[in-house]
């Protein structure tokens, strides 16, 4: 397609190869001039495409020190081919760049930019580049991306897009551990339960949480609710939230408890709990059989059965 500066105009004609074109203009008073001489066309018209893209963050807002997600999706509108596409994305200065997918060599990093080097795109192809860095500072973050072509391009306003992420503060839990046992003082023999309540009295979901339960002194542990897989026991620690116990001989027995999460606890004071539980004479059982401990075991549910039937609605 070629096109002819006239006074002011440009015009786009389709001319097969092997023809010849001129340009000439005709004035008011009928005289015809001929701006060139006739021109051989050996060549069809120049390729066109339409490149664009498109931005997207994930997660917005994002807390202070967390991962954010930037995904650009690269489109080839046509009509034809677009050779050599470059995508070049400016991350702002609050974020640590992590990684890109596709990595290198398709995609480099260097002082902040992202630069990927998409190769050929067809006409009505696709590429997504996702990018991870990690938010550092509180506050709206502006990322700029912007896709190039060494093919025309016929729409350059959908060269580049932005994206604003918020940055929240850091996520804060506030993990807090409380324990009752009963019976407390307990006898040698005697059935023992230990209640373990953990509490997130924070601003954010406590993630990852878990909660170690030492049991100290001469005791058996008989079993735990949740039971495995979400609570084990192991040399005396126990991840749970109720645990039944049987005294042994000694003077006392003790339960101490500490709950974790991967998300920042300001207050770690309240997070372990302990309970000590004096140890009576026995009450006049000869000893703990296994057939003893079996029934232990079902007394324990119909225990905590009737507890929570019996449990008192929180006050509003």
């Amino acid at each position: 397609m070629y096109g002819a500066h006239i006074g002011r105009s440009t015009y786009f004609l389709d001319v097969p190869v092997g023809h010849y074109i001129t340009a000439t203009a005709t004035d008011p008073n009928d005289n015809t001039f001929e701006f060139s001489e006739c021109q051989l066309v050996v060549s069809g018209a120049a390729d066109v495409a339409d490149v664009s893209v498109t931005k997207i963050d994930m997660v917005d807002p994002v807390n202070e020190g967390d991962y954010l997600v930037y995904v650009a999706v690269v489109v080839n509108n046509g009509p034809d081919d677009a050779q050599n596409v470059v995508l070049t994305d400016t991350l702002p200065g609050s974020v640590t760049f992590v990684s890109s997918t596709p990595s290198t060599p398709t995609c480099t990093e260097s002082g902040g930019t992202v630069t990927c080097n998409l190769g050929t795109m067809v006409a009505g192809a696709t590429t997504t580049v996702v990018i991870l860095v990690m938010a550092d500072q509180q506050g709206d973050l502006t990322n700029n991306v912007s896709v190039t072509s060494d093919t025309a391009d016929s729409n350059i306003p959908n060269n580049s897009a932005s994206e604003i992420t918020t940055v929240s503060p850091p996520a804060s839990a506030d993990l807090e551990v409380t324990k009752i046992a009963d019976p407390d003082p307990a006898n040698i023999g005697q059935l023992l339960l230990y209640e373990i309540n953990v509490y997130n009295a924070g601003l954010s979901d406590a993630q990852n949480v878990l909660l170690l339960d030492v049991l100290l002194g001469t005791y058996t542990f008989i079993s735990s609710t949740p039971s495995t897989p979400s609570c084990t026991e192991s040399g005396g620690t126990v991840s749970t939230v109720w645990v039944l116990v049987v005294p042994g001989i000694g003077a006392y027995t003790a339960n101490s408890a500490h709950a974790t999460s991967t998300t920042g606890d300001p207050v770690l004071g309240n997070n372990p709990s302990t309970v000590i539980v004096l140890i009576d004479q026995p009450i006049g059982i000869p000893g703990i059989t296994e057939w003893g401990l079996a029934i232990a075991a079902v007394a324990f549910g119909a225990v905590l059965w009737l507890r929570r039937r019996t449990r008192a609605c929180p006050s509003a």
